[in-house]
C-alpha cells in the first residue's frame, strides 16, 4: 500500500511546512511550502526503525549479535545505543522497565530486558514475543528522539514495529509517545479494520489496493505531538 504524504511545521524563524511524501524505502519526495526539493535543506531530524527482525517466514538475515542488531535497528552507532540504554525506562509512561548490557566470560555481549507484563530478565532478539521487541525498540526510538528534539526539530516514523500491537497496547504506546516527556512530533502507521480510542492529533484512514488507494476518512482527536 502506498505511503501518505505527512507535514511537519515548524518556525525557522519563520513558519516553514514540509511535506514528505514516502512512495517506498527507495522514493521519497521532499516540498518545502509547496516547492519540491530534491532533500530536506532544513534541520530536521527523522528516527525510523528498520525491519531487521528474523522469523520462521525469513531466515535470509544473517545472525547478529543483540548491540548489532539495535545499532543497524536504529541507524546508529553502537556506543550511541549503549549510551541510550540507561534512559529507556525513565518516564513514568514508559512500557518497558529497564535494559541493559551484560558480559558473559566467553566475551559475549548479551542485552536483557524488563518489560512491564512478562517476566523480567528476557534476552532481546530469542526471548521476546514481536510485540514486546516492537515496544522495546520504539522505547529506545524515542529517548534518541526526545533528545534530538531539544536540539532540532524531530519526527519519530513508526510504521511496522505498531502492526503487532492490539487496541490495548496501541493505546499504551500512543499514551507513552504523546507524554510531555517526548517531545518529538510521531508519525505512527498502523494496519487495521478499526480505529478506536486513539488520542492521536489527526487519524488518517486510507482505503483501496496497492495501486488504488484514497484518503477514506480524516478525523481530529485531542492534541498530541
Amino acid at each position: 500500500m502506498d505511503r501518505s504524504p505527512f507535514e511537519v511545521t515548524y518556525l525557522d524563524p519563520f513558519k516553514q511546512k514540509l511535506r514528505v511524501r514516502v512512495q517506498s524505502p527507495e522514493e521519497v519526495e521532499y516540498f518545502v511550502n509547496g516547492e519540491p526539493v530534491p532533500f530536506d535543506p532544513n534541520p530536521i531530524r527523522f528516527v525510523r526503525l528498520r525491519d531487521l527482525r528474523r522469523s520462521c517466514f525469513c531466515d535470509s538475515l544473517p545472525a547478529m549479535t543483540d548491540l548489532e542488531f539495535l545499532s543497524k535497528t536504529l541507524s546508529v552507532s553502537p556506543i550511541l545505543v549503549r549510551n541510550m540504554m540507561p534512559l529507556v525506562g525513565v518516564p513514568r509512561s514508559s512500557t518497558v522497565g529497564s535494559i541493559r548490557v551484560e558480559h558473559h566470560q566467553d566475551g559475549s555481549i548479551r542485552v536483557w530486558t524488563d518489560v512491564h507484563g512478562t517476566s523480567p530478565g528476557l534476552g532481546l532478539q530469542d526471548e521476546l514475543s514481536n510485540t514486546e521487541q516492537s515496544r522495546v525498540l520504539i522505547e529506545i526510538a524515542a529517548v534518541f528522539a526526545r533528545y534530538s528534539a531539544k536540539r532540532v526539530p524531530t519526527v519519530l516514523l513508526v510504521d511496522w514495529a505498531a502492526k503487532s500491537f492490539d487496541d490495548r497496547w496501541m493505546r499504551r504506546v500512543i499514551e507513552f509517545l504523546s507524554s510531555d516527556d517526548n517531545p518529538f512530533q510521531t508519525v505512527l502507521e498502523r494496519v487495521t479494520n478499526r480505529l478506536g480510542g486513539h488520542d492521536m492529533a489527526r487519524v488518517v484512514t486510507l482505503h483501496g489496493s496497492r495501486t488504488n488507494v484514497t484518503v477514506d476518512s480524516l478525523s481530529e482527536a485531542n492534541p498530541a505531538n
